[in-house]
């Protein structure tokens, strides 16, 4: 009789530890993830650019979709202002209320701060590029020295012109209320009265002025510095003035038209404002915050009674000499190109990269098993836009190149 109570007992006791384990989960809420492994739900968060036709944006854009495809469970749902501070907030109120777990944006000047505060009220993880907005104490911030690109524009600038007797140098942006340019400027300024005589002149479409040509301006420049990436394309006259003489030509930013300027000779160097990393960091940084409620700054920033954390990508100054630095991040992009479906509000993360890598990485696979070898396929594009592409067998171990009719191998100025 003992024995049959202690079995049943036993048995009892097994099937509590049985049923707690199944129903109560064996581990704590805590500890359980949003996405279970396999599941092809994904985590949606809002993109609102300020002017997606414009650089940064532009290229902005490009950056958070190839950004994007790297990460399985990831959707952007994209927004453009065009420009308008007012239809931003709009776009802003209509992400929050689509259900979104983060929200990546460029601010529009004027945007306003109260816009902003509504999505940290709603628990929104929120990740600010390129501008700050006042009075906000977003999550994250991703942007470039302002005052260093001002420092690099005011040198290049400076040893251009170091020669020339009372040059002017002719200043264009859109806002002159604009908090990020004001230290750009200050910066250049700063750097240019190292040049007893120099004159900065600054000109602001929209604002009583419009761009023209060198030709028309006066005096006539020694320099032209072009701090609003977004009037590039309103200014195609950067060359010839009325004293004969070519002024050196600067941009902040510019994205392919700067490149392709510098080719053409029309500009003369541009400070690489990397819209390419600020996508990358804003992608890891609002995946963080809405996994680990953290993310990884390298410093902090005072925004009006707030400190917000920050990272900052590297600037660089791009000219004909070291354009090929732009030309090859431009080019990997290119060769995706053709294997993404363009114009899409809403990112498809992922698909675009497994076409790509399909496409890219399986065509030398597919020659070598019916050649029985492995093959390379080489495509070639020189400085002046020409293409070549032909095939090899086996694998590469060296590559050089020289030109043609001199001796030497020339690797380093082949530009590979």
């Amino acid at each position: 009789m003992h024995y049959f109570c202690s079995r049943r007992f036993t048995v009892l006791i097994l099937c509590l530890f049985l049923f707690t384990f199944s129903f109560g989960g064996g581990c704590s809420k805590g500890d359980k993830k949003p996405l279970a492994v396999g599941n092809q739900q994904k985590t949606v968060v809002g993109v609102s650019l300020a002017d997606g036709k414009k650089e940064p944006g532009k290229s902005l854009r490009k950056a958070l979709e190839e950004a994007a495809k790297k990460e399985k469970n990831l959707r952007l749902v994209f927004a453009d202002a065009g420009g308008d501070s007012s239809k931003q907030e709009e776009d802003l109120q209509k992400l929050t209320t689509a259900g979104v777990k983060g929200i990546i944006f460029q601010p529009t000047p004027g945007l306003s701060s109260q816009a902003v505060l509504n999505l940290l009220a709603r628990k929104i993880k929120t990740v600010v590029v390129e501008k700050l907005p006042q009075a906000t104490p977003v999550d994250a911030y991703i942007s470039y020295d302002h005052r260093r690109a001002g420092e690099l524009m005011g040198q290049f600038v400076l040893e251009k012109i170091k020669n020339q007797p009372s040059p002017t140098v002719f200043c264009l942006q859109e806002s002159k209320g604009d908090k990020e340019n004001q230290q750009i400027l200050a910066a250049m300024t700063s750097v240019l009265q190292q040049k007893p005589g120099a004159r900065i002149q600054l000109l602001s479409p929209g604002q009583g002025q419009e761009t023209s040509s060198p030709q028309q301006l006066t005096p006539p420049p020694a320099a032209i510095v072009v701090l609003s990436p977004g009037l590039l394309p309103k200014f195609p006259e950067m060359s010839g003035s009325s004293s004969g003489q070519q002024p050196v030509a600067v941009a902040l930013g510019g994205g392919k038209e700067a490149a392709a300027a510098i080719q053409e000779g029309t500009l003369t160097a541009m400070v690489d404002t990397r819209p390419d990393l600020m996508g990358q960091m804003a992608v890891k940084a609002v995946q963080d915050l809405i996994k680990n409620q953290r993310w990884d700054p390298e410093t902090h920033l005072q925004s009006d009674s707030a400190d917000v954390p920050a990272r900052m990508v590297p600037l660089r100054l791009i000219t004909k000499e070291n354009l090929f630095l732009v030309e090859v991040q431009q080019g990997a992009k290119k060769g995706k190109k053709s294997n993404e479906k363009g114009g899409k509000s809403v990112g498809s993360p992922g698909e675009g990269e497994n076409k790509g890598g399909g496409q890219g990485g399986g065509s030398g696979e597919q020659e070598g098993e019916k050649g029985k070898r492995k093959k390379t396929k080489i495509k070639v594009t020189t400085r002046q836009g020409k293409t070549v592409e032909f095939t090899v067998d086996g694998e590469i171990e060296k590559l050089e190149t020289s030109p043609v009719g001199q001796e030497g191998s020339g690797q380093q100025e082949g530009g590979w």
